[in-house]
Order: C-alpha cells, then structure tokens, then sequence
C-alpha cells in the first residue's frame, strides 16, 4: 500500500505521511471534518482512527464523532502528487 500525505483541512499547515491502509471511507466533498466547514476547493477526503491522529500529531479532539472514534481527514493532490493515481480510489468518480 501506498503512503499518502494528510493534513486535517486542506489548508492547515499540519501534515502527516499515513498508509493508505489507515484511512477508510474516501470521497470527494469540499466540508472539512471537526467543524464541518465549507471550503472552495473539492478533495479527497476519507476516515482515520482520531487516537492515531493524535499519535502523529495531527489535532482532533474526537468531540465530533459522533460515536464513530473516526476523524475526517483531506488528501491535497499538491501534497499527493505521483500517489493519487496509484491509489484504491477508482470508485470515486469526479
């Protein structure tokens, strides 16, 4: 499986290299995870156990999952450039 770069919204400056095996979920949506805000852009985003976010330093505070103990998490393509076309994401059309 391939590593892929994550940051919380596709804005924040706080990255992380996580295995594709990590994340669960992907989509395309342009809502952020946590406080659920809209931004211009469409990503990929998907799901990551908020506990291991926390491990590799990516904050989420685990109040908006509602049960799940997952957070959402974006894939920038600038930060995934070479990756995103070798990742399980053919079922994501855009």
């Amino acid at each position: 499986m391939s590593n892929v770069k994550i940051r919380r919204q596709p804005q924040s400056y706080k990255s992380a290299d996580v295995s594709e095996g990590a994340l669960s979920d992907p989509c395309w949506d342009n809502v952020c995870g946590g406080l659920q805000i809209r931004v211009s852009t469409v990503s990929i985003y998907a799901y990551m156990d908020y506990h291991a976010l926390k491990e590799i330093g990516i904050a989420c505070s685990g109040e908006h999952d509602w049960g799940y103990n997952k957070a959402k998490v974006c894939m920038n393509k600038k930060d995934n450039t070479g990756v995103c076309a070798n990742l399980n994401l053919g079922h994501l059309a855009h």
